[in-house]
Formats: structure tokens, C-alpha cells, sequence
């Protein structure tokens, strides 16, 4: 059963019917994680309450342009439109597009050698597995790539990615049959009375439930917890100070352009996008793991796609007079009915960078003239910088690309990095209470029987999107909460 928020009757019709409900679970927030703990919790028969803050469809959502931005930030931009409110969450957008978490990434590679996760690498692939090809996230094709070592060549390596063209969007309502569902509602605060757990709603109004989970975007989480605990909320949570810390991303910036040349042609059309009859596929170059661990670098990595063609209609829409254009314009189509457009060829390079967790890395929540506002504050350490400026040379020495761009400095880069909108940390997950804010079960330390299920308890952010590994998570919750049940 769907009840609108936005209509004030069906709200009332709510109230009434539940306001002494005691709910098994309270799900708060729509997006891939709810939709997969929902699947699983609701084999056991429990009362389950599923909030959304926005509507059904992204489409019926009010336009983000149209909206006041909670979001102030330092240094790295993060898009105003990042966060996705409706049935689905981000699935409505990038769910196609993820892959596995590798076992170095779960690895401190810039200090001390070791697991910053309390589960381990094997556990999360054993999940991974139970996926098959649900969700969309081509599994088996992806687990098959994880152990080949042989894309590693001591210096670099080669990593697949793929996604579907028409991918799984974790919004269909029919997952949903016999559970409670509230849209347009916002969840402003949560906490506990008398050992009883509630969320409130709009005037005030609690609604009790067993267990919450919330199962948010990595930023709304971390507005929803640091709202409630700057509000006098969740006394019990241990370790509130470090809340909204260890924030990450994965900022991405163009490096340039670069011709193939017979040293590295062969490479460059295999390592660029390929469309089959279902999906894309993809591969990246990172840095070689030796080199990750001894150098002290990171897992970030470069895409290429091919960018003569896009290049030149976007020259010819802008102007259309220019008879140059279209001359090269039919040079590329003589050249691609003989199958060497390779030779004209011009890639595009972009390079996705993996963060380390710091606590200097922050969502701060602020009050300013009676609104609460977010201020997030990140930048890149020197860690960052060193592993971007190593693969840099790596392409061109190794790999012998000229990039038509080589102001890689400090400076430059802080101006040219922009946020790809995968936000994790802020409620990380860890093995004790003194370094993170929830235990390896997402619960929160102090605060029993309240759950985090979201990017945000990611302890270390990988490099590429976390869906798939927040997805695992998501099972792994699952199976745990209905074994207690």
C-alpha cells in the first residue's frame, strides 16, 4: 500500500491506521540496498514500513534546479544533482554501471599493509555470487576477470568493466506487494526512548519500529545521522565525533587527448568501449599492484573512448559553416568503410581516482540563519597526487601516449576535479567503537537495533562504482537480521 505524503489525506488515512503500529522494520530511503534487503526480510513475514523521500518516478520529482542545495563544500565540487530521491534511489540513473570491490582496495596501501574492513574480501565475492545475473550486474563475466593476473604486467595492469544497456533500475513497485510505503515523506530525525527505536516524520510524529535500517544515499545518511545527533538525538550512539568523517569520492578529471600510434594502436582499440548485442564493456589501466604496495600509490585508474567522431559533430553543430569540418567529416567515413578509421583516430583520456580514508575529509552540519545547511570539506592528499602524476608518466613511458595537456600540478588539478557523485564514509564500518561509528552487522555502536546499510559505512572507497559491493552488503544484512529473527 502506497500513501502520498504530498496528499494530505492520504497522511491523515495513514496516521491513523498506524501510528501505534510497532513495524519488524523500518527501511528508510528506496535505492538498490533497500530494494534488495526488502527481497530477502520479506520471506520472514514481518511488517515492514518502506519511507521515500521522493516520488515514484524521478520524473514526477520536483527539478534539483528548482531547489535550495543544502550543499556548500571546499575545494573538490560535489554536483548539486547527485542525490537521486525517488522509487529506486540511484538506480534510476548509474545502475548498470559497477563492479566488484578488488582485494587491495579493502587494503591500506599507504601506510601499514593491511584489512580496513572487518569482514574479508572472500566473504564479499561469496555474495557477489548470489547475485547470478539479478540486478543487472553481470556477475559471472566480471568474477571472471577478478584473478587474472596476467592483465598485470608489473607496471600496469588491465581491468574490464561492464554494463548493461538497458540495466536493472531497482524500482519495480511489484517488490513492494503488501508492504507499507510512504512517498514524498522525509524522515527528519531518528532515536530511541525507553530502549524503543522511532523515526519522526513531519510535526513531530513517531513511528515505532523493531529495527531501522537506513538505507540512504552515502550523503543523505550522513545528513540524516549528523542531523539527529547535532539535534539532541541518538544518545546512545559511542563515537558521534567521528561521524561524517573519512568522506570519499571518486573525483575524476580530463588528462587530454592522444593519436595512436603503431607503438600503441593495437592497445588503444582494445582497451576502448566495445557495444554488444546487450552491454558495453571497458577497460581501464591502473597501476600495477607491486607498485600500489611498495610505492604507496593507489588503485585509481584511466579510461579511453574513441572521440574523433563526437569531437567533430560537436565542432559541426557549433558551426555548421565550417567546410573544414565536413571534408574531415568524409575522410572519417572513407576511412571507416575500409576499417581504418583507427588511423584518424583520437582518444579521449580520463583518469578516476581512488581516495584514502582521512578524518580530515568531512560532512559538517551547519545552522545558518535558522537553516541547516552541509558543508562538505575534502581534498586530496599527497597520496592522491603522487598516484596521478605516477600513471601519468606511465602512459606516457610505458605506453608511449603524447597527451596534448601536461600542467599536472597541485594547483591545476584542485581546479579541474569534479565530483562523479559516488559518496561513501561519514558512518564508517570497523572491527571496534573507538575508529568507527557502525560494527561489521552496520549497526550502529551504542544504538541497538538501528542499522546504516549505504556507502556511507564503505571504510576504504575503491575506484570504481560501489552499487554492486553495497548491494553484497545488503544480502549479507539480510541474512544476518533474519537468522536472529
Amino acid at each position: 500500500m502506497i500513501y502520498n505524503f504530498n496528499n494530505k489525506d492520504e497522511k491523515e488515512v495513514f496516521y491513523q491506521k498506524h501510528i501505534n503500529t510497532a513495524f519488524d522494520y523500518i527501511l528508510i530511503g528506496s535505492g538498490p540496498a533497500s530494494y534488495v534487503l526488502h527481497e530477502y526480510l520479506k520471506k520472514q513475514n514481518k511488517k515492514i514500513l518502506v519511507i521515500e523521500k521522493g516520488n515514484i518516478s524521478i520524473k514526477e520529482n520536483i527539478p534539483q534546479s528548482n531547489k535550495e542545495s543544502l550543499i556548500s563544500n571546499d575545494n573538490l565540487k560535489i554536483k548539486k544533482d547527485s542525490k537521486v530521491s525517488a522509487i529506486g534511489g540511484a538506480g534510476n540513473v548509474w545502475a548498470g554501471v559497477s563492479s566488484y570491490i578488488e582485494k587491495i582496495e579493502m587494503f591500506s596501501r599507504w601506510g601499514p599493509y593491511k584489512n580496513l574492513w572487518p569482514i574479508n574480501h572472500s566473504e564479499i565475492i561469496n555474495y557477489y555470487k548470489k547475485f547470478k545475473s539479478k540486478y543487472g550486474f553481470m556477475v559471472i563475466d566480471q568474477l571472471k576477470d577478478l584473478n587474472k593476473e596476467n592483465r598485470d604486467n608489473g607496471v600496469y595492469r588491465k581491468r574490464n568493466f561492464y554494463f548493461l544497456i538497458k540495466p536493472f533500475r531497482f524500482n519495480l513497485l511489484s517488490n513492494y506487494t503488501g508492504t507499507k510505503f510512504l512517498i514524498n515523506a522525509k524522515v527528519n530525525y531518528l532515536d530511541q526512548i525507553n530502549n524503543k527505536n522511532y523515526v519522526e516524520l513531519d510535526n513531530k510524529i513517531k513511528i515505532f519500529s523493531k529495527k531501522i535500517i537506513i538505507c540512504c544515499g552515502g550523503l543523505e545518511t550522513n545528513f540524516l545521522i549528523l542531523r539527529s545527533l547535532k539535534n539532541g538525538r541518538l544518545k546512545n550512539a559511542d563515537n558521534k565525533s567521528i561521524a561524517g568523517k573519512f568522506f570519499m569520492d571518486h573525483p575524476k578529471f580530463f588528462v587530454g587527448t592522444t593519436f595512436a600510434s603503431k607503438q600503441n594502436s593495437k592497445l588503444l582499440e582494445n582497451i576502448s568501449l566495445k557495444k554488444n548485442a546487450s552491454s558495453y564493456t571497458y577497460k581501464g589501466i591502473s597501476l600495477s599492484k607491486k607498485i600500489q604496495i611498495n610505492q604507496k600509490m593507489l588503485n585509481s585508474y584511466v579510461r579511453f573512448e574513441k572521440y574523433f567522431y563526437i569531437n567533430l559533430k560537436n565542432k559541426i553543430k557549433k558551426n555548421k559553416l565550417n567546410i573544414k569540418n565536413y571534408i574531415n567529416l568524409i575522410l572519417f567515413i572513407i576511412y571507416k568503410i575500409f576499417n581504418k578509421e583507427h588511423l584518424l583516430e583520437i582518444y579521449k583520456i580520463t583518469l578516476y581516482n581512488e581516495m584514502i580514508p582521512s578524518k580530515n575529509n568531512k560532512i559538517i552540519y551547519q545552522k545558518i540563519n535558522g537553516k541547516e545547511k552541509f558543508k562538505i570539506s575534502y581534498k586530496f592528499s599527497n597520496i592522491e597526487f603522487n598516484t596521478i602524476n605516477f600513471l601519468i608518466k606511465i602512459l606516457q613511458s610505458k605506453i608511449g601516449l603524447t597527451i596534448n595537456k601536461n600542467n599536472f600540478s597541485k594547483k591545476n588539478l584542485q581546479k579541474v576535479l569534479s565530483d562523479s557523485s559516488h559518496h561513501m564514509g561519514g558512518t564508517i564500518m570497523g572491527k571496534n567503537k573507538k575508529n568507527s561509528f557502525v560494527n561489521k552487522n552496520l549497526e550502529i555502536y551504542g544504538a541497538k537495533n538501528i542499522f546504516i546499510c549505504s556507502t556511507s559505512v564503505f571504510p576504504t572507497s575503491g575506484s570504481f562504482n560501489p552499487t554492486m559491493t553495497l548491494c553484497s552488503l545488503a544480502i549479507r544484512l539480510a541474512r544476518y537480521l533474519n537468522s536472529k529473527s
